[in-house]
């Protein structure tokens, strides 16, 4: 398991013949204006590259051979009002993530590659073809991608959106007026750059409401699409790092030996098409036009009969009053719809029905009902069914071979103010052997006379624990989120594509070969007592498009002979939680959060 924490090493003194660091500092709060003075450097090529370490703090890098004193001088008179003091830093004692950011930060990429590599205000931004979106001549937004290095060696990729300010009234609300933001330009070369000029062509950093720009983790389609993708463009800043800084520095991701893996996904989707008949048995779904409107009632007829044939129930189109018993699925309008006025019947409370809802506006999004979207409605279903019955039917608990009594619990936060312990609340499942669930939501209790008091002492200990599993023979474990993703091998990605063939097969041995930290679930331990998981999308066939990274999870035994997530990592090889991708918790978790939603517990979940 190659995990996103990278490791620098540098030859000081090879790497001190071509580059010198000053370190810039203010005795105030932070710095103000000290980057508009660094950005006009940076244009005019004197500067290399900024990074700053804090709002307080910055480091810029500088050729060997310039005059660096006057240079920060400069800068220094050039901010008065910062209170700016510049001293020189030897290379070997920065942080080596800093060191390694500035060099980062000082690439640029040879023209006609398709990328543009833009050193801005102590950011690299790196655009891809096709990044620059133009209209009538005039740009209007820009797509790029932020390479950044956290102080700990963490790798951040991060969708960066710049917005054309003739646009700001469709810009994403925010307590900071778009016209008091950092400005951005595109030169007539293409690149990005700090404006000082004024103008409402220029850019800030801003998305449009409701229009997320989105960039693929992974393209292993055509060499085209890999180039252009996160994956791609991290290979590429590499590539140029190496180009430009070989033999004085080199980088190392943190790899972990699988000791459990799961990679059955393959089978999920189609064994879910097969056995979902069973897991509603002779049940009924009922549809229920909730817009007001007749208009919808093709849409409705044509939901109940793609419903009916994908889970083999009778399906109807019916009335949501006479619903006891039934599972109901309400089509109503989107939350916008309801903006100027008018009653929202997503508040409706059906509390002997199985309800899910579903709006007008996804089901009528094309020509025919997507079928994700009925697959997806099927799984909800499903999920709330085993809630009100009490017992888990969309997996085969028994045969799984897990036995006895498990538990599995969250943290929640409902704002509250309780001491020491915060707004911070708990819930819990127990799952039987027959895959039985018996639920609670507990608050914390000094008196320990709780069920859970050593489950949740474990939780309030453990700050930023998300989650916490206990066996039955009482072996418990604790579920971290980190920053931190799995990285499959780019290089060898990019090898196969350049290569003759121009494309990756479609085996079960390619997956493995190029995209095992994309697919599957996998466990590799730390030490004795931690260790780090992942699931990633399903394995099944060759998907050459990853549109998310998978995120890493960290574990941590608290008690027993040894950690507890190895055990379970089937229950993370399901495919009914999230749509076309594996669960990243075990899934009682995911009837747990839909016990406390419909039981008017929908708190904030510290798991996400």
């Amino acid at each position: 398991m190659r995990i996103s924490r990278i490791s620098p090493a540098f030859d000081y003194a090879r790497l001190s013949e071509l580059v010198q660091v000053w370190r810039l500092a203010t005795s105030d709060d932070r710095v103000r204006r000290g980057a508009r003075a660094l950005d006009v450097q940076c244009d005019e090529g004197e500067v290399l590259s900024v990074f700053f370490s804090s709002g307080r703090e910055i480091f810029l890098m500088v050729d060997a051979h310039v005059d660096g004193l006057a240079l920060s001088k400069r800068i220094v008179q050039a901010s008065p009002d910062d209170h700016l003091s510049a001293a020189r830093v030897g290379l070997d004692s920065l942080n080596p993530c800093t060191l390694l950011q500035l060099l980062i930060n000082s690439l640029a990429a040879p023209k006609g590659c398709g990328l543009s590599f833009n050193n801005v205000s102590g950011h690299l931004f790196v655009v891809p073809a096709g990044g620059i979106k133009r209209r009538a001549g005039l740009v209007e937004q820009v797509h790029a991608l932020e390479v950044r290095v956290a102080q700990d060696g963490a790798l951040g990729l991060h969708v960066r959106t710049f917005s054309s300010l003739r646009l700001k009234r469709y810009m994403r609300k925010s307590r900071i007026d778009p016209e008091r933001m950092p400005r951005y330009a595109i030169t007539p070369m293409g690149d990005l750059r700090r404006s000082f000029d004024g103008g409402e062509d220029e850019l800030v950093m801003r998305q449009l409401g409701g229009k997320k720009h989105r960039m693929p983790f992974l393209d292993a389609s055509t060499l085209e699409g890999y180039e252009t993708c996160k994956l791609g463009i991290l290979d590429e800043t590499l590539r140029l790092l190496e180009l430009r800084y070989g033999g004085c520095c080199s980088v190392e991701f943190e790899e972990f030996d699988d000791s459990a893996r799961v990679s059955d996904t393959r089978y999920v989707s189609a064994r879910w098409r097969e056995e979902i008949r069973a897991m509603f048995g002779d049940e009924r779904i009922v549809v229920s036009n909730e817009t007001g409107s007749d208009e919808y009632g093709d849409v409705c007829e044509e939901l109940a009969e793609a419903l009916a044939d994908l889970t083999g129930l009778e399906a109807l189109v019916g009335e949501a009053a006479d619903d006891e018993g039934k599972m109901l699925v309400r089509v109503i309008h989107e939350k916008g719809y309801f903006a100027d006025g008018g009653e929202d019947s997503y508040t409706e409370q059906h509390p002997h029905s199985v309800v899910q809802h579903v709006t007008v506006e996804t089901l009528c999004a094309q020509f025919s009902i997507p079928s994700a979207v009925v697959d997806s409605l099927a799984k909800e279903l499903a999920i709330k069914r085993d809630v009100v019955s009490g017992s888990i039917r969309v997996f085969d608990w028994k045969g799984s071979g897990l036995g006895g009594l498990w538990t599995f619990g969250l943290v929640i936060d409902d704002d509250g103010d309780n001491g020491d312990n915060g707004g911070d609340r708990y819930a819990f499942v127990k799952v039987g052997s027959e895959g039985e669930l018996d639920f609670a939501f507990e608050g914390w209790d000094p008196t320990g006379e709780s069920a859970y008091s050593d489950l949740i002492d474990d939780l309030s200990l453990e700050r930023g624990a998300c989650a916490i599993v206990r066996s039955p023979e009482g072996d418990v474990d604790v579920i971290f989120d980190t920053v931190l993703f799995a990285v499959p091998d780019f290089a060898e990605i990019r090898k196969c594509l350049v290569g003759e063939q121009g494309r990756i097969s479609r085996s079960r041995e390619a997956i493995d070969g190029y995209l095992r930290e994309s697919t599957d679930v996998s466990y590799a331990p730390i030490d004795e007592r931690s260790g780090y998981y992942y699931a990633g999308v399903v394995g099944g066939g060759m998907q050459t498009k990853v549109p998310t990274a998978a995120v890493i999870r960290r574990t941590e035994t608290l008690r027993g002979s040894g950690p507890v997530l190895p055990r379970i990592l089937p229950l993370m090889d399901v495919d009914f939680v999230k749509t076309k991708a594996l669960t990243v918790v075990p899934f009682p978790l995911k009837h747990l959060r839909e016990w406390l939603a419909m039981n008017g517990l929908a708190f904030v979940c510290a798991e996400k």
